[in-house]
Order: C-alpha cells, then structure tokens, then sequence
C-alpha cells in the first residue's frame, strides 16, 4: 500500500511537471519582447504591421496603438522582422539574454507611392478586413478622401456594411443586425459620443481627414466593451507629425473642411474642423442652417508613458420651414400651412488618456472623460384648408417639443498582462456618472422638464489563448447601475481556428444596455434625427443574446471570401407610448411598454484587389421581428429596420497614377411600413395649469403592414492629382505638396424613383410618392500640404 502510494505521488510529481512545463513555455522560454512601432517622417503609430522572429513560428502584429508583443522567444541573439506593404521591411539584432526586453519604437521607412490612389490599394493589403473577431471589419479612412460620392461621411461608408440597414434615408440613424438605431455605440478616442451625426442627413460629425482607423464590430465583441447589444463604432484620430506641418484644406462657397498637424514642444498635435451653412437656404428664404464640428489632440511621451489629450465639439442649427419655398408652386386648396422644424443640437467631449508599458509584459491604459449632449428639437405641422361646402376652414395641426439632455463622467482603467502561449489576460473596471434631463411637449400639452442622475459601474475579466492555428477567448462582464442592488453577469466566448486557407470563427455572447432612447418617429412631423436618452432606473435592462458562425477562405493572396450566419435573441426590449396621458410623459416609465425581438440573418463578403481593381461586394439576408403586447395581441411582426435582401458594393479602379474612379452600389428590399386608415383624438385635461391637450392616435390595421419597394441607388465618383493647370499652380503658389480635383455623379438611376412616402386616399388606398431626381454631378478641390 505504501509503495504503491509512493509510486503514484512520484507519478503525480512527474505529471505535474510535464504539465506546467507543456503550458508554460516561459519556462524554458523566458524572454519576451515588446514595443511601438511608427512611421519615421510623420511619428504617427502604425498599425497591422507583421513582427516575426527569424528563424522560428514566433509572431504578432501591432494592435491598434502601434503596439506589439512577442512571448516565449529562446534566449540568445535574435532577429525580429518588420514587414508592412506600404513601408520598407526592416530587420532589428536583438539579444535577450535571459531578460524580457521593451523596444520603445521602432521606425519604418514609407515606400515611394505614386499618389494616394495607389497607396489606397497597396495599405494593409485588403480595403476592408476582418481581424481577429468573429463580426469586425476595418476601412482604411482614405477611402473617404479616395471615393467622393460618399461624402467623405463615415456613417455613408457604414452604410456598405452588410450588417448595417438605414430604415429611412433622410436620418442619419442605421440599424445593424436587427437592433435598434439605440443599441449601437460610437467611440472616438475611446470617449463615447452620443448622437454622432449631424441633423437631417448631413452625415457623422467627424471630419475624415483627422481620423487614423476605422474599426466597426456588429457583435460578438470583447468583454472589455459594455453599454451597448448590437454595435462599436470605435475611431481613432490622428496623432499629430513630429517634425513639420502637414495638412489638407477643401473650401467651398458653402463653407470648409480642413485639419492641420504640426510638432508641439516636446509631443505632437492635431486640429481640425468643418464648418457648413446653406446660403441659398439661409439668405434668400430667410432659414437659418449651421453644421459644425471641431476636433483636437495632443500625445506627448513620458519615458514609457504615452499620454493623449482628445478634445470634440459640433454645433448644429436648424430652422426650416417648407412653407417658404411657397414661390415654387401654388396649393390653391390650402389657405395657410406651415411644416418644419426649429432644432438646436450641441455636443462635445474632453478626455486625458494614458498608455503605460510597466513591464515588456505588462501594460496599463487608464482613461477619463466627460461627454455630453444637448437638443432642443420642434417640430411643426399646420395646415388650414378651405371647406367651400360649409364656408368654414379647417385646420389640422400636429407640433411637438423635444428636450433632452444627457453627460457622462467615465473613469477606468484596465491591465494587459501578456503570458505564455501568446496569451493576453486583460481586466479592468469602468465607472459611469450620467445626468439626463428631458421634456417632452405634444401637440397643445405643455410637457415638465424632469431630471435624473444613475451610475454604472462594471468589471471585467478576459483570457485570450493561442494554440498553434486555434486562438480562443472567454471573459466576464459584470455590472450594477445603481441605485440598483444586484450584479448582473455577461458572459462571452469566441474562437478563430485556422484550416489551411479557410478560417472557422465562433462567438456566443450575452449583452445588457442600461440606457434606452424615445422612438419619435411616429410622432415628429419630420424623420427622426437624434436619439433622445433616458436611465432604465428600476426596471429590467435591454438584453440581447448573439450566437454567430462564419468561416473566411483565401481565395487568392489578395482576395478573401467570408460567409457569416448569425441568430440574436432579444428578450428584453421596449418602446415608447405617445398614446398615454399626460401625466405619464413626467415619468419615462409609465410610457414605456416592454417586448421582445428576434433577428437572424446570412452575410457574404467579397473583398481584396484584382490588377487594378480593389474594394468589395457583399449580400445578405435577414429578418428582424418585433412583438409587443399593444400591437396584435402581441403576435410578431416585421421591426422597422428589417430589410430581406441587400447587395452592396464599393469598387475603385486605379485608371492612371495619377486617377482613381469609383463606383458604389446599393440593391436592397424597402423597409417595412405602418399605413394608418385614419387616426381618433384623444383629449386630456390638466386642472392645474387648465390646459386641454390633445393627441392623436392612429388607426391601422396591422403593424409595419406594408413594405416600400425595392431601393436602387447608383453613384460615381472620379479623382485627380493636378500637375498642371490652374489648380495646380495655385497649390504651388500657397506653398502645398498636392492638390486634387473630384468629381461625382449622382442619382444615376434617376428614372427610377425610390419611394419617399405613403399617403392613405380612402378613394384610392395607399399612394406612394417619390421625387424624380435628375442626375447631379459636382466637382471639388483640395490642397495637401
């Protein structure tokens, strides 16, 4: 008995240290190496460079930061390679020793690229591609000054994703995977901004040419992320040239956009901004109308401490009444009317944001911020027609009142700690202080400005192992919003295995958003345009579920084919009753109806290079529903962002050096629609303040009852490089390295016309109506200096 239990403890021992020495390499591998990596003229942190040590299967690329970390590396005189296709590849003699070493940053020489457009094609191989997430993309920001029918907007080349639907394309707001506008979250520089886009459809507020990344994930996310259950937008700016001044300006009769980057003491800088008003609008028809966004940052370095100040304003105006452009045309059944809006939209944000290597092994990121944002949105509708039969008008009037206001103070702060095996394990904590305040007026009822405050504070935990061609990840998000008592958990898994040419990815992950919007779409008289915010104090938080398989194959070294299949549960969602009484707007809650939803869907993309053609298409299928008890005794019906079949694509084609042509497509089902046959009053009365209000409530027969039809939009843009000309001698004369000239085709397929709206003519039933637009082509210049 003895011997035998000597013989198994000696068995155990021997296990053990098989064990610990098969999942710790570093015992025998020690070292680790790691640093930055920048480009050598501007400064600026380059990503998805490849860093391989010579000799051996050991690797990694630089992240978004430009950082990078290779572990397990034997001891001894090495030689780590630095590739990247649009810099000189570069080899760096390093001996380790037994000791773990941090490079600082590593220089790379650019490559002599011909102008931009070959520079679009050559950077990161691919426009547009998957990392190592199961649902992310990144889009290289020169797209946005390379494609000129997107309007250099990010929301426009959003668009081209195949997971992204707009529900009406006058609003800025899109849809992705079945959620809704809400549920997606939009970071700059890790600051959230909230209500991104300017009003009416003039695009995101940030202004392209100080953007460095973009990266977009439409589910399975991290559990670093939190907040939100459908999508991140998360853009990073420009980090400032640390020897010369270097910028680009594009003026216009309408206004400017322009960014500038210079050396600032001891750190680098950049600023930019936009500036946009109407005069036709503003000086002839008497319409007020400003769009505005400025953007600022500052990065310094304290020995291994990287430090970044980020600063964001925009400030939109709006007043709009269509009745003045009454000198177009003549209603002669209508005596007066008036239709519009009257907005006042400010925005802003400050962060401090540092980035500290404590070991080659271990890094600290902490960051503090405060966001905020303000609208005062009218909106109007009255109309007086003339009743010749009886000799009396009548007057149909609709007007509402929207004030919301929302900040947030956010503090956190997590550690990377980079271990054997490639892997990274990652915790950290996040606190949000948010004050909202909101009112809102319908039709004759004076609404009551309510305020309110909560917090939200969440922890998390994240292990991400590699494993030869199996890199897998599991983490924990944990939260309470307080005055709330209890926990809540968000557990999240994912996998990547590489087989050959095809990649298999998996993620399952679940998802709690404490903040909710008002859905004002059905009573604002003009598209919704902004999120209105409020706190899900006391009440369940929304919940989203996401299980997502895809698979990705190398069709060729520049060509990639990727296949997502995808199903989210949506058990908790709510909506907006405008229908209620009056005492009920002064609580969120007594308006508020609880549902659920469910969205699945098959998405396909194509992307790379062929010769000189670069870009993508893709196509999907989904379905959204939605089933809330007041509509259909609850049956399912179709959400408003659903949309069956979509076919995207964004192409450029490299004609010369010196000019690139694009093409961008979009294909898709119409929306889902809600026609009312009618529509009852409803009366209420406030004995204190002796004010009747009176709301309207619409009769329909089914929710979303009827679908637009399909959506064709069909443009073409064209750029460039002046050498010689007007333009070009004035580019010389201001002392700029380039100038550029575009130009862009629109509504091609004008004489199809892509339905607006409905309206119900009992004679006739449901009318839709649409503009016949002509094709509109514009021109622009731009100098680079």
């Amino acid at each position: 008995m003895i011997k035998s239990r000597i013989i198994s403890h000696t068995i155990f021992k021997r296990f053990l240290l098989l064990y610990f020495a098969y999942l710790s390499p570093s015992l025998l591998f020690p070292s680790t190496i790691s640093g930055y990596v920048a480009d050598v003229e501007t400064g600026e942190t380059i990503i998805g460079v490849n860093v391989i040590v010579e000799g051996t299967e050991l690797g990694a690329s630089t992240d978004i930061n430009g950082f990078f970390v290779v572990t397990g590396i034997p001891e001894g005189n090495i030689t780590l390679r630095f590739s990247h296709i649009a810099y000189e590849e570069k080899r760096e003699n390093v001996d380790l020793g037994a000791k773990n070493i941090f490079l600082e940053t590593v220089l790379l020489v650019p490559t002599m690229l011909e102008g931009e457009a070959i520079e679009v094609v050559a950077n990161r191989g691919n426009i547009i591609k998957t990392e190592t997430d199961i649902a992310s993309f990144q889009a290289d920001p020169v797209i946005l000054r390379e494609v000129p029918q997107l309007g250099k907007d990010v929301f426009e080349l959003v668009k081209y994703s195949p997971s992204v639907t707009i529900g009406d394309e006058f609003s800025p707001l899109y849809n992705v995977r079945g959620s809704d506008p809400s549920e997606n979250l939009v970071q700059l520089d890790g600051m959230t901004i909230y209500n991104p886009q300017h009003l009416f459809g003039y695009g995101a507020i940030f202004n392209p040419l100080m953007i460095k990344n973009i990266e977009m994930l439409v589910g399975g996310f991290d559990a670093e992320y939190g907040g939100r259950n459908a999508s991140i937008l998360y853009l990073t700016s420009r980090e400032g040239h640390q020897s010369e001044v270097h910028g680009e300006f594009r003026p216009s009769i309408s206004g400017f956009v322009g960014a500038v980057e210079f050396p600032a003491g001891k750190g680098t800088a950049m600023l930019s901004g936009r500036f946009t008003s109407d005069i036709v609008t503003r000086v002839i028809m008497g319409m007020g109308n400003l769009w505005a966004d400025f953007n600022g940052s500052y990065q310094r370095n304290f020995g291994d401490t990287r430090v970044k100040l980020s600063a964001f304003f925009a400030r939109d105006y709006i007043d709009f009444d269509a009745a003045r452009y009454a000198f177009y045309y003549d209603i002669p059944e209508l005596r007066d009317y008036s239709v519009g809006n009257r907005t006042n939209a400010l925005n802003r944000a400050f962060g401090l944001r540092t980035r500290s290597i404590l070991t080659p092994k271990l890094v600290l990121e902490t960051h503090v911020y405060g966001s905020a944002f303000d609208v005062d949105n009218q909106t109007f509708l009255r109309v007086v027609v003339e009743d010749t039969i009886n000799n009396i008008d009548v007057t149909l009037m609709n007007e509402t009142d929207m004030q919301n206001t929302i900040s947030d103070v956010t503090l956190k702060a997590n550690f990377s700690y980079f271990t054997f095996w490639s892997q990274t394990v990652k915790v950290g904590f996040e606190s949000n202080d948010y004050r909202f305040s909101n009112r809102a007026s319908l039709q004759f009822t004076e609404g009551v400005k309510t305020r309110d405050s909560a917090q939200l504070l969440s922890f998390f935990i994240q292990d991400q192992v590699q494993l030869g061609p199996l890199l897998a990840k599991a983490g924990i998000r944990s939260a309470r919003f307080f005055p709330e008592i209890g926990w809540r958990m968000e557990p999240r898994i994912s996998s990547s295995l590489r087989l050959g040419n095809i990649t298999v990815k998996t993620a399952w992950g679940q998802y709690r958003q404490y903040l909710s919007s008002m859905n004002t779409a059905d009573v604002e008289v003009t598209p919704q345009s902004v999120d209105y915010y409020y706190p899900l104090k006391g009440m369940t938080p929304l919940f989203s579920e996401h299980t997502i398989v895809g698979v990705e194959s190398k069709v060729s070294d520049r060509l990639e084919l990727t296949v997502t299949g995808y199903l989210k549960d949506l058990p908790t969602l709510y909506r907006y009753d405008f229908g209620n009484t009056r005492q009920a707007i002064l609580t969120h809650q007594a308006l508020l109806e609880q549902g659920k939803g469910r969205a699945r869907g098959v998405e396909t993309m194509l992307r790379g290079e062929v010769g000189r053609l670069s870009g993508w298409v893709a196509y999907a299928y989904s379905v959204a529903e939605r089933s809330f008890p007041g509509f259909q005794n609850g049956d399912w019906y179709l959400a408003d962002g659903d949309q069956t079949h979509s076919f995207k694509s964004l192409l450029m084609l490299k004609v010369t050096p010196d000019i690139t042509a694009s093409t961008t497509l979009q294909l898709t089902s119409g929306f889902p629609k809600t026609f009312e046959t009618g529509w009852v009053s409803k009366y209420t009365y406030d004995p204190v303040t002796n004010l009747m209000g009176e709301f309207f409530q619409y009769l329909t027969p089914a929710k979303n009852n009827v679908r637009f039809p399909t959506r064709m939009f069909l443009e073409l843009g064209w750029k460039k490089k002046l050498r010689a000309g007007f333009g070009y001698r004035l580019s010389e004369y201001l002392g700029a390295t380039d100038s550029y000239l575009t130009w862009t085709v629109q509504n091609i397929l004008f004489l199809r016309r892509n339905p607006m709206g409905y309206f119900y003519i009992p004679e006739y039933g449901y009318y839709g109506y649409g503009i016949l637009s002509l094709p509109i082509v514009s021109a622009g210049y731009s100098i680079k200096f």
